[in-house]
């Protein structure tokens, strides 16, 4: 009905490595085929389920053989059939190569395929077991022949490694940095550095190819990306990965307006790095800045600019201006009353004074009526 079932445990030779379906009584139903590594043995478990294409129920007793092969670690089954006759069916039963192995027991056969002719004369398709040459044995009837074949090699596919990904970008002195170099190639290729070293703070991964971690030091740092796999010629790729100072922001508030004549004042603003900002008047003919103090000079319009130079960790930052009105400023004359005269009088001079120092002017609102 397409649900799993409850498990049912078969007992089998001794370390089970691998198995296979195919039909062994005659009867149109997948049986099953084990090889039992270290038994050297197959066995054949029956599908006794009740009809083709129902469920799988196997039963019986699990009937076993020797493999003719010592540690069979692999194994393929034919579809020949002869009606009611246990291992009937042709099984071909793979072991490790006898040379270039890793280990006695070493890696299976993949993609393993035998197939039985009519003639029951076994042919088997070029295959590779373990990347190298070693044979195997087909396995007919109880025991009743044994063929041996070398094992062919296919080439493995390669290819010269290539980079798909462009070169590092540029960071920032104490922030994250994070970049993947990809290349394509077969085997996979492995990354480093050519007679450089990433920035300090930086690290490849030579497997990932992953460059991270937090710069340290600001400055550009060029060398030569290469990826490897073992097919010349290797890849390479130059790199310039530049790591700026941090970056800074000046904080400076609006200025109110004043008047000619006032005293000098503090301004002040603040740098996001902490650092000390500095302040230089634009207009020197309306006003002067010494330190954080404004002196006005005249009225007109003050412009007064913020900046932050920085230092080995901090860039520096843009300026900022604020600009303020300078007012004219008041002022009164001092005007001493005058005495009566008589017509005929000599000239005589009149005097008065303004606080700002300047020169006060004179003229007659009575024309008509004084002589001069």
């Amino acid at each position: 009905d397409g649900t799993f079932q409850p498990p049912v445990l078969v007992s089998l030779g001794s370390a089970p490595s691998s198995i296979a379906s195919s039909h062994f009584y005659g009867d149109v139903k997948p049986d099953l085929v084990i090889a039992n590594a270290f038994a050297s043995s197959i066995t054949i478990v029956r599908n006794e389920t009740s009809m083709p294409g129902a469920l799988v129920t196997l039963g019986g007793t699990p009937q076993s053989a020797p493999a003719n092969t010592a540690y069979p670690i692999a194994l393929s089954a034919s579809v020949r059939d002869a009606a009611n006759n246990p291992l009937s069916g042709r099984v071909v039963t793979f072991v490790a190569p006898s040379s270039g192995a890793s280990g006695t027991f070493a890696g299976g056969i993949q993609g393993a395929h035998a197939v039985s002719d009519a003639s029951g004369v076994a042919t088997a398709p070029t295959f590779t077991a373990n990347g190298t040459s070693g044979a195997f044995s087909v396995l007919a009837g109880v025991a009743s022949f044994t063929t041996t074949f070398m094992l062919t090699t296919e080439a493995a596919v390669t290819q010269t490694p290539t980079f798909t990904s462009g070169p590092p970008p540029n960071g920032f002195l104490n922030g994250p940095y994070s970049y993947l170099l990809t290349a394509v190639g077969a085997p996979a290729p492995t990354f480093s550095m050519v007679a450089s070293a990433p920035p300090p703070g930086l690290a490849l991964n030579g497997t990932s190819g992953l460059i991270s971690g937090t710069p340290t030091t600001v400055g550009t740092f060029a060398g030569t990306l290469r990826a490897a796999n073992g097919i010349l010629p290797d890849a390479t790729q130059n790199f310039a990965i530049t790591i700026a100072a941090t970056a800074q922001t000046i904080s400076f508030l609006p200025l109110s307006g004043t008047t000619f004549g006032a005293p000098p004042f503090g301004i002040s603003a603040t740098a996001s790095s902490g650092l000390t900002v500095s302040f230089a008047s634009l207009t020197v003919l309306a006003c002067t800045v010494s330190g954080s103090s404004v002196t006005i000079v005249a009225a007109g319009t003050c412009t007064i600019e913020a900046s932050q130079a920085g230092n080995a960790t901090f860039a520096p930052a843009p300026t900022v201006s604020q600009s303020f009105v300078v007012a004219q400023a008041g002022q009164s004359i001092t005007f001493s009353a005058l005495g009566n005269q008589t017509l005929g009088a000599a000239p005589f001079a009149v005097i008065a004074t303004a606080p700002s120092g300047l020169p006060v002017s004179f003229s007659s609102l009575t024309r008509a009526r004084s002589r001069w």
